[in-house]
């Protein structure tokens, strides 16, 4: 095999609770993850040396920056194999979004690298290199839905969400990560809503009604001080039915769970009238 093509999902946060600042300037995290049907396409294709990445979007980079590079540098200098990679990326999932694209694209090339130079490494192996790229690149390898603590390494496998529609909007902004954790901490203070065990009962249950009941976002606390569109975003998605709505990661795009197609297409078409990134997806 010489080349292969991988779907690479972007995910939404049902819940993300931020925990202790560690000593190397992480946070620790208490987060429920779910992938979805929002998708880059990566093709990895072998080369004798050297390492390439191409994508169709210009503002990306394509260098050493890229998340999808240092997945496969870390590749070669784990396995020690001695190769090179051509990566393509068709960018699909909005770009500092909260969406962990960056970390999917890694996760797809660790994986597909893996099948490509026949190293058999488990899940859990690729789980352990990923973590040294992003906090968000371990789930990204196992999909589906999760509970993921520690900086977002350790992760217990839940049940996906129920048959839903979900609507995604990003405001016409980035959000640094780094930045959201700054604005955090100058609060000065710990999430004090904890509620994985809720979360996972109403996964469980699949008790879709249970689940955006149950959905926060620390990040939110911050994020609506300096970016209006959420709070507007929402608040749009209620009023055409969302059962719940959330901001995903450290923002700034915002998500809302529909029980109808017809709701979330007319949520959809209105807030195109906002922004241009809007998206209908399922949860995968």
């Amino acid at each position: 095999m010489k080349s292969v093509t991988l779907n690479s999902s972007a995910k939404i946060n049902l819940t993300l609770g931020i925990l202790s600042k560690r000593l190397d300037g992480y946070h620790e995290l208490d987060t429920v993850m779910q992938a979805v049907s929002v998708h880059d396409v990566i093709k990895l294709t072998k080369k004798e040396k050297g390492i390439t990445v191409c994508t169709n979007l210009p503002y990306v980079p394509n260098d050493s920056r890229n998340t999808a590079y240092k997945a496969a540098k870390l590749f070669f200098e784990q396995t020690g194999i001695d190769g090179g990679i051509e990566i393509s990326v068709e960018k699909n999932i909005p770009v500092a979004a909260g969406l962990a694209g960056g970390s999917s694209n890694a996760a797809s090339v660790l994986k597909g690298m893996n099948w490509l130079f026949g190293t058999g490494l488990t899940l859990d192996e690729l789980c352990k290199m990923g973590a040294k790229i992003g906090a968000d690149v371990p789930f990204c390898l196992m999909g589906g839905a999760a509970h993921a603590t520690g900086i977002g390494e350790k992760l217990e496998k839940l049940p996906k969400l129920p048959q839903c529609h979900i609507v995604i909007a990003k405001p016409p902004v980035s959000v640094s990560t780094p930045e959201a954790y700054s604005a955090w901490d100058s609060l000065g203070e710990e999430s004090g809503k904890i509620m994985y065990g809720d979360m996972a009962q109403a996964l469980q249950a699949q008790d879709i009604d249970m689940v955006c009941e149950r959905m926060y976002n620390d990040f939110e606390r911050v994020a609506n001080i300096k970016i209006p569109a959420i709070a507007e975003y929402k608040k749009i998605m209620t009023e055409f039915g969302a059962k719940g709505t959330l901001m995903s990661g450290s923002g700034p795009s915002v998500f809302g769970i529909f029980g109808s197609q017809n709701q979330a297409r007319k949520a959809y078409n209105e807030l195109k009238k906002k922004c241009r990134e809007v998206y209908i997806c399922r949860p995968v």
